[in-house]
């Protein structure tokens, strides 16, 4: 029975990734990648404001810094600092709301993704469900994506390269919890727990291999040519976010896949 289960896996795995060239999947990571970018932008103000209350940032060092690097602007730079110190709280608030606000539309979006991917098996829940609980999971979901591959950035640059490629290998597993925790929120049906895992694990490998792929980039590129690195990263980190929340939607397919192979 469990060999059976894996050949069904497998077949559902493949049937999947053409699924994913034939039909409009790009469609809709397109639409999510713009509803994520909607509800992050606050929160990077809310971090940025929380950094720069640390004592670390010195007005005074950062002055003398871009007094280095430019210094027609160092004042300029440490005025609207000294100014988004001020106003921080009243902006970290408001910030907060709005990426609460867009949070849900973003979780809503993601709904209807996984209706369309699943013709069904997955999808619309009730409003509670968006209100409440999914922003609490999307918050998760993002820090959770953020830090690994923060973290992955930064030991490319102080380890050697085998040590930081073993050590990587320890984040699929948080990733995999997360999606684990994703699709079956927004299952039907909570039955077939062998599909859910290996679509999660599926996804957290692919997840960690754009990772590579991408902080590669990070390392290769854009540290080295920073007027270069610098306008195209955007274009790159936007490209990393759409691929993967089409990976996000290729292991729906692969459970509705498999639940279809019965």
């Amino acid at each position: 029975m469990g060999k059976e289960k894996v050949l069904r896996f497998l077949k559902a795995l493949v049937l999947s990734f053409v699924d994913v060239l034939r039909k409009g999947f790009m469609y809709h990571s397109g639409a999510l990648t713009y509803h994520f970018i909607l509800s992050v932008a606050p929160l990077s103000l809310v971090l940025l404001n929380l950094l720069s209350l640390l004592p670390a940032v010195d007005p005074e060092k950062l002055r003398d810094f871009l007094m280095h690097v430019t210094p027609d602007y160092a004042s300029k730079v440490v005025g609207e600092l000294l100014e988004f110190r001020q106003k921080g709280k009243e902006t970290s608030l408001l910030a907060l709301l709005l990426s609460y606000f867009f949070s849900v539309g973003f979780v809503k979006q993601l709904g209807r993704s996984f209706a369309f991917v699943t013709e069904g098996l997955m999808g619309a829940k009730g409003e509670i469900f968006y209100w409440i609980f999914m922003p609490a999971l999307l918050l998760v979901t993002v820090l959770v994506i953020f830090a690994t591959l923060s973290l992955s950035i930064f030991l490319k640059f102080v380890l050697p390269l085998k040590v930081s490629l073993l050590l990587e290998v320890f984040y699929v597993t948080p990733i995999a919890v997360v999606s684990y925790l994703i699709y079956r929120s927004f299952a039907q049906k909570k039955k077939e727990d062998f599909v859910f895992t290996g679509a999660s694990l599926t996804v957290a490998i692919l997840f960690y291999l754009l990772q590579l792929a991408f902080s590669w980039y990070v390392v290769n590129i854009f540290s080295r040519n920073l007027l270069y690195g610098s306008l195209t990263t955007l274009i790159a980190f936007l490209l990393w976010v759409n691929f993967n929340f089409l990976i996000l939607l290729l292991g729906a397919r692969i459970i509705y896949r498999f639940k279809m192979l019965k």
